[in-house]
């Protein structure tokens, strides 16, 4: 037997994971929420009238149906094993529509492809991957970088159970088998282990998979650990404002139902009408990071521990939008714990004459959102 028990990162090599992953992703999509997403974004396609960009593309499970259905596709993944798989699945298309079809190697974070798209879309909850609000933050900032003045960017994430989100000492339950696509022996697969971090917003799986014939020997298993960061509804909204995109819709599922605790979060996107917000994320330094943790400790013990606190805080320090006063207004944060925050600031060595300080301190009410 082969046995591969330490824990790697999901999808970060080949072997049993990625090659029985179109058939998992199959079996585990069938009658959930996130059932009918292909159709979703075919129709999205035909609006927007492409090209594409798929970004964590995979094995190019939807890549390649756009491209079947005549848009140009661009797809991009961080796995190197998942490319070599998506480009298997366009060597066996036509000439015509292997034409219309790529894949490239990269990182949601740092994308810079030097074009534009019609439209964006993040299958498979791929934008949980970013891990930190500063990831969360670069990712978007990355992909309105590549979203065109009239396109659309389709976000889709899990929305957080509270059973799934906190500390339990119930085994998680959740596994199956399926047939090798190749050999034909079973496959059994198990989240045989579950570490919410609540107060990252992180819920760490450990996923077994095994390879097994028939006379019942267990030829290969492999243990890959999967990582995503979850976020709440009202923080999705505030974190696309702070970043400078606007909900045009948002849902519960691929089917157009009404959003709703623990269905998926379903959100299209677009830039807001007019927006002139700097395409440069802001470049967090170590004394902007700590003045970030300064900040938003005061505000936590002063009553304000929403989530999304550390975006507001960078906002604050470099916002081009100049929206994060009105935000804090809207969220009831107090304009003395405004103030509090603003002098941590100034402490920190941030002038009054720099932009942010302008735009949020005395004499500058009319920048913040009211």
């Amino acid at each position: 037997m082969t046995d591969q028990s330490a824990r790697r990162a999901f999808y970060e090599a080949d072997g049993l994971a990625t090659e029985i992953y179109d058939a998992l992703a199959a079996s585990l999509i069938a009658g959930s929420p996130v059932d009918g997403d292909i159709d979703f974004y075919l129709g999205l396609a035909a609006e927007t009238g492409g090209p594409v960009l798929d970004v964590g593309c995979g094995t190019g499970r939807v890549a390649a149906v756009l491209a079947q259905a005549g848009f140009e596709v661009v797809g991009v993944d961080l796995s190197v094993p998942m490319l070599r798989l998506a480009g298997r699945r366009r060597e066996r298309l036509d000439a015509e529509v292997a034409g219309r079809l790529s894949f490239t190697h990269g990182d949601m974070t740092t994308l810079d492809l030097g074009r534009d798209f019609a439209l964006i879309i993040t299958p498979s909850r791929v934008f949980q991957f970013a891990l930190t609000s500063d990831a969360q933050r670069q990712a978007l900032a990355a992909l309105r970088r590549h979203l065109r003045p009239s396109g659309r960017l389709v976000l889709d994430l899990f929305d957080p159970l509270l059973d799934l989100v906190v500390p339990s000492e119930d085994p998680p339950g959740r596994g199956g088998e399926l047939v090798h696509p190749t050999s034909g022996n079973r496959v059994t697969w198990e989240v045989t282990g579950r570490s919410p971090d609540p107060a990252r917003q992180l819920i760490v799986e450990d996923w077994t998979y095994r390879e097994i014939s028939e006379s019942g020997e267990v030829l290969r298993s492999v243990t890959e650990r999967l990582a995503l960061r979850w976020s709440t509804r009202s923080e999705m909204r505030l974190l696309f404002e702070l970043s400078g995109l606007e909900v045009e819709a948002e849902y519960g599922d691929f089917r157009g139902g009404p959003p709703a605790y623990g269905r998926e979060q379903v959100w299209v996107l677009r830039r807001p009408a007019g927006s002139t917000m700097t395409e440069d994320t802001p470049t967090l330094t170590p004394r902007m990071k700590r003045t970030m943790g300064r900040a938003g400790e005061l505000a936590r013990a002063r009553g304000h521990a929403y989530l999304g606190t550390e975006h507001l805080i960078l906002a604050l320090i470099d916002d081009p939008l100049g929206i994060a006063g009105g935000v804090m207004e809207r969220l009831g944060c107090a304009d003395a714990v405004r103030d509090e925050v603003i002098r941590i600031i100034e402490s920190d060595g941030y002038s009054r004459g720099s932009s942010w300080l302008e735009r949020l301190g005395p004499g500058g009410d009319e920048n913040r959102g009211r």
